[in-house]
């Protein structure tokens, strides 16, 4: 069924979740966070994902690696993958859920305070993590799988 995917070496979930992080950061030496090892490290895993796939994911400006379409098509398809994986991997152990909610305080106070209340009384294995966050940054943030929930007010 994936043969096609495991007849050639490249692709490993580090690679991927390198790839992620580069995508999240900005840039190889953000992800990498000044360590020039590192650097390197995340530099040739992205180069060998691109060898395995055969299409580039990032080109150089200046001294700027930035994903092209296939490496943020590459990007979104990882962290759906590595996400479902996760949640697996919680389900197996019988861990609760984990939801991570993006809105302003004040919609946190409002709307999700009172939804927590009830949730937590009816006693479902559900745990949730607030992150206070401006309207524009929300869609970015669901769009990166950064939080699973976002509210926005008009």
């Amino acid at each position: 069924m994936f043969e096609h995917l495991f007849a050639e070496r490249g692709l490993s979930l580090d690679r991927l979740k390198t790839l992620i992080e580069v995508a999240k950061a900005g840039s190889i030496a953000a992800a990498a966070r000044g360590d020039s090892a590192r650097q390197s490290l995340y530099s040739r895993q992205i180069k060998e994902l691109e060898e395995f796939f055969g299409v580039e994911l990032a080109a150089r400006r200046g001294k700027v690696l930035a994903l092209t379409r296939s490496g943020w098509e590459l990007v979104r398809l990882a962290s759906e993958s590595l996400c479902l994986l996760d949640d697996f991997k919680s389900r197996s152990r019988n861990l609760p859920y984990r939801f991570t909610i993006g809105a302003g305080d004040s919609l946190h106070a409002w709307v999700v305070a009172p939804v927590l209340a009830d949730i937590q009384q009816r006693g479902l294995p559900w745990l949730f993590a607030l992150e206070n966050l401006r309207n524009s940054e929300i869609p970015l943030k669901l769009q990166n799988m950064d939080v699973d929930f976002g509210i926005v007010r008009t």
